[in-house]
């Protein structure tokens, strides 16, 4: 999903965040994530990860890449 400011319509501005929703027990791949943060980078948005708990509570994850 891409994630606009408040207040932001498609088209009018670019998004922010580019979303991708897991649930609690699903497996993310580790060369998944990192096309995903690349991507995200790629396209100047900030990567969120949404995992839905048992729960139905939602917990977001900044991802990013580390530069030592």
């Amino acid at each position: 999903y891409r994630i606009y400011p408040k207040g932001v319509r498609p088209g009018e501005d670019h998004s922010v965040w580019l979303v991708k929703v897991y649930f609690e027990y699903d497996k993310l791949n580790f060369n998944e994530m990192v096309g995903d943060v690349r991507l995200a980078r790629n396209v100047r948005k900030k990567m969120i990860y949404a995992v839905v708990t048992k729960d139905n509570e939602v917990l977001y994850y900044k991802v990013d890449r580390h530069n030592p």
